[in-house]
């Protein structure tokens, strides 16, 4: 069983730009069968989009998927641990926030 964060983090995620579309983020999705992409604007950390969040806060909403960018529908509160955290505390700081504290 893995004991840090270390060893079961995502060595490289997967991308977008914030203003790339969602038709973007979708497919970077489908080609790396995940559910999900780290939005970035000049290389920091902006926030993350969810194949959720495109159909829930996009089509949903009639945004036109191939218009609408990244940055209407991402989370903006991401949050981040530390690689060397343990186990027990990571586990302890998700729970915290496990009923949508991660969701803006």
């Amino acid at each position: 069983m893995a004991r840090t964060v270390e060893e079961i983090m995502t060595r490289d995620p997967r991308t977008v730009e914030i203003g790339d579309s969602l038709v973007d983020a979708a497919r970077a999705m489908r080609e790396g069968d995940i559910g999900n992409v780290i939005v970035t604007d000049g290389g920091r950390v902006a926030g993350i989009v969810t194949d959720r969040d495109i159909v829930v806060r996009g089509v949903a909403s009639e945004m036109q998927p191939k218009k609408s960018t990244t940055s209407r529908t991402r989370m903006r509160s991401t949050g981040c641990l530390k690689k060397r955290l343990c186990r027990s505390t990571t586990i302890a700081i998700l729970t915290a926030y496990r009923d949508g504290g991660f969701r803006s």
